[in-house]
């Protein structure tokens, strides 16, 4: 159910969009945003906007190799009894998706296997989560998309109680201040650029790892040379303390990427990958790890025979498994 509380929807869509800005440039795509100049207050839910912002544009830097990326957002009457809306519009210049495949791209865990040599996999669950958050917001959403070309989503969402301003009144320390638009992106009391780091940090190491490093990466890079040699001994020194050895077993690169990220953040564990059954069990019989993480839904192998598998071995046997799906 949405939690619905006044604010500036214009104020809060570019400075949600503003934090992608260095995600795109990083990639090599320009990102273009358009909203009103006028202060737009209504009664909307935030998080629940800026999560349907946070998928939309994602999906547009994981599927854009090369142009651009473009939100815009406007007001809209759609009649004396239908009340005043917002329009967003996400367009990208990506790889596109297939006529028939429209209406099967909101629903969860449908995967769309592009001419690109590009699987429009994910999680599985990003736009069918868009088309559920859209709706408990009484709106619609619809596709435009040419292979080859890129896509175009669209937004439409009922507002309620409209206030339009020509100045946007910001809190300050000092008291209320008047910006023109659009104002700094930290000024806005409904503004949460941490999650929306969150979810650019995950794609970007996923996607484009070669360039954009990870924090610690960065954070070494600009580093002293006292720095940098004393955190080199502690690198070395945990890769001789270092014991456990953790498996990785799944065919989706984004989840395989995210779970290793996170298990890689400790210098004790050593984190191996597979893509399928097949291939762990042949790790395994090598080098047996102390645990195996694996998914369920698998091609060549699935999660269940790659268990019987393991159990038959005797090298293996003992092998702690945990399965994840969804």
């Amino acid at each position: 159910k949405p939690h619905l509380e006044v604010a500036d929807i214009a104020l809060a869509t570019v400075n949600f969009a503003s934090c992608f800005q260095s995600a795109f440039e990083t990639a090599g795509l320009d990102f273009f945003v358009s909203v009103p100049k006028e202060a737009i207050f209504t009664h909307i839910d935030i998080k629940m906007w800026e999560k349907i912002l946070s998928n939309l544009l994602l999906n547009a830097l994981k599927y854009t190799l090369s142009g651009s990326v473009s939100l815009a957002l406007s007001l809209t009457t759609r009649g004396p009894h239908d009340g005043d809306g917002i329009d967003l519009v996400i367009a990208d210049t990506g790889i596109g998706i297939p006529q028939d495949e429209h209406e099967n791209i909101f629903k969860p865990f449908y995967r769309v296997e592009s001419g690109f040599g590009l699987s429009i996999e994910g999680t599985g669950i990003g736009l069918a989560f868009v088309l559920e958050l859209v709706k408990l917001l009484d709106g619609t959403i619809t596709l435009s998309s040419v292979v080859g070309h890129g896509s175009s989503f669209t937004v439409h969402v009922p507002l309620h109680h409209v206030t339009v301003g020509t100045k946007i009144p910001v809190s300050t320390k000092e008291g209320v201040a008047e910006f023109s638009h659009p104002p700094s992106i930290l000024s806005s009391p409904d503004f949460h650029p941490r999650r929306a780091q969150l979810y650019i940090d995950h794609i970007m190491h996923t996607t484009r790892p070669e360039a954009y490093p990870s924090n610690d990466r960065m954070e070494m890079q600009s580093s002293s040379p006292d720095v940098q040699g004393a955190r080199e001994e502690v690198h070395q020194h945990s890769l001789a303390v270092r014991h456990s050895r953790i498996m990785l077993v799944d065919d989706n690169s984004d989840m395989l990427a995210y779970i290793q990220s996170i298990l890689g953040r400790n210098p004790l564990w050593r984190v191996t990958t597979a893509r399928n059954g097949l291939e762990a069990i042949q790790l395994a019989a090598r080098d047996p790890p102390d645990l195996v993480i694996s998914d369920v839904m698998m091609p060549i192998m699935d999660g269940f025979q790659m268990i019987q598998s393991l159990r038959d071995n005797i090298l293996t046997r003992d092998i702690p498994i945990t399965l994840l799906s969804a």
